[in-house]
């Protein structure tokens, strides 16, 4: 009696296994690689997320400046109110220091330009960097996603492999048990 499975067929199965096994190594690879990615994308999310700490902490640096330099407007427009009034007398007296309070003021007004300036600037920034953040969580979670389907990939072409080597384990056991048989008749 002639066993069930040809060598051709043999060889056919374990050509798939072979095939399948270099499948599932391709998709490691590509999934390792994968991963290479997606950990590459996080540590630029988190860069991005220490750049989005940074600006706001200019932001509220500023703030305190202009929120001081008003402060100091104020103190500085109610000083030369009081010197208007106490030195109406001596117009000598008054003028210079009226020179002085308004130099003072243009002085903060200039200040409190540069810093609005500098405030909407930084604001652009911070905008620029939150998109860029939102960009790369939106790849960061493409890449996962990859990673996912490459892992579930694998994991099914290794299924496959397990099957297919145990038909094959069992192809051959059954062609020892026809063989003892054909031996034994």
């Amino acid at each position: 009696m002639r066993p069930r499975w040809s060598r051709a067929r043999l060889n056919d199965a374990c050509h798939e296994r072979n095939c399948a096994a270099s499948q599932s190594e391709s998709a490691a690879a590509q999934l390792s690689s994968k991963s290479r990615e997606c950990e590459a994308f996080q540590s630029a999310l988190a860069s991005e997320q220490r750049s989005v700490d940074e600006l706001r902490q200019t932001v509220r640096n500023r703030e305190a400046e202009v929120a001081g330099l008003t402060q100091s407007n104020a103190e500085s427009s109610a000083k030369l109110q009081k010197a208007l009034e106490s030195l109406t007398t001596a117009q000598v007296g008054q003028r210079r220091q009226a020179a002085e309070t308004e130099g003072k003021i243009s002085t903060l007004s200039a200040a409190m330009d540069r810093i609005r300036g500098e405030r909407e600037g930084v604001a652009s920034e911070l905008a620029a960097t939150a998109q860029r953040a939102r960009e790369a969580t939106v790849t960061s979670e493409r890449l996962q996603r990859e990673l996912d389907a490459g892992a579930a990939e694998n994991k099914e072409l290794l299924t496959i492999c397990n099957q297919l080597l145990s038909q094959v384990e069992q192809l051959q056991l059954q062609a020892r048990q026809g063989d003892a048989a054909a031996g034994a008749s």
